[in-house]
């Protein structure tokens, strides 16, 4: 065998083991998703209007740390016996709560009926999109936007008033009107 045939070789011996892998890891990927139903995740509520044999709901457990479990009673069987769970949707502490369970249509001896659901709220709903898990409650902080200070100048104006002096003509004092020199020695004084 030439060099060039062994390089030949081994480059398709390398594509064909990586195709085999590749092969085998979707294999593997395409076997969950079918297990898990489509690997979107969720439960869906049964189309308005169709008669259903069997409805998936979020069964109450009882349990804390895992409140809901998928359950699929037989449609009538949720009339009969789920619709009796009732309660509030769970919330952390809670004592009990009650059964999830989407509108459906239905059909029993009597003819066909429509179940108007059970905790089918926003948030019963979100629960079960999310396959009757909680769904974390997401804060968000509160955006603060501020705005930046331009400082503004402005021209200060001096004002100023004119003193205009007045002059009073100077009286006379007579003596009458002078002081006696005791009060006047007698007077404290300031330096200053």
């Amino acid at each position: 065998m030439t060099e060039h045939v062994r390089r030949v070789y081994r480059s398709r011996w390398s594509l064909r083991t990586l195709a085999v892998f590749a092969a085998l890891a979707l294999g593997a990927v395409g076997m969950m998703l079918a297990v898990t139903g489509g690997g979107a995740g969720g439960l869906t509520p049964p189309p308005t209007g169709q008669v259903v044999q069997k409805v998936d709901i979020c069964h109450a457990t009882g349990s804390q740390q895992n409140p809901y479990v998928i359950n699929q009673p037989d449609a009538t069987g949720d009339v009969s016996g789920h619709a009796d769970h009732t309660g509030p949707i769970f919330t952390p502490g809670a004592n009990s709560w009650g059964d999830i369970i989407p509108p459906f249509t239905f059909q029993d001896q009597s003819g066909t009926h429509t179940f108007a659901g059970l905790n089918w709220t926003a948030e019963g709903m979100a629960i079960y999109a999310n396959d009757c898990n909680l769904v974390p409650v997401t804060t968000t902080a509160p955006v603060v936007t501020t705005q930046p200070v331009t400082p503004t100048t402005q021209p200060v104006t001096p004002t100023t008033k004119a003193v205009t002096p007045t002059t009073q003509a100077a009286r006379p004092v007579t003596p009458q009107q002078a002081p006696a020199p005791s009060a006047v020695a007698a007077a404290p004084r300031t330096v200053g």
